[in-house]
């Protein structure tokens, strides 16, 4: 794009997008694992996000200079990004696993303390 409309556009329509995202994964992550795990699900998702922000862009960066296009980098991204949906096609499976898992587990006894 050329036009600066139209870029002004595609951008708000991103910043619409990420923002909604970001208010709906606090909330579905606080549904999904708990409150009283959530703390630590923040921590490790920003750690992650860290990492991920570090590594992730150098190494496109680097696919992009071995194979002399922007495509296939962007193409690398989008996989990435679809790899992650399909990981979390697995979470219903996953939490019905968990829920199992803890019916078969007797209470833990509790301290008398």
């Amino acid at each position: 794009m050329t036009d600066f409309v139209g870029i002004t556009v595609v951008m708000s329509l991103m910043g619409l997008g990420v923002g909604g995202f970001q208010g709906m994964h606090n909330l579905l992550m606080a549904r999904t694992i708990g409150l009283e795990r959530l703390t630590s699900m923040f921590s490790t998702t920003s750690l992650l996000v860290g990492i991920g922000s570090m590594s992730i862009g150098p190494f496109v960066g680097w696919i992009r200079d071995i194979t002399g296009s922007y495509a296939i980098s962007m193409r690398l991204l989008s996989c990435i990004i679809f790899s992650s949906f399909i990981l979390w096609l697995f979470m219903p499976a996953a939490q019905a696993c968990e829920r199992r898992r803890k019916e078969w587990q007797p209470d833990e006894p509790k301290s008398p303390l």
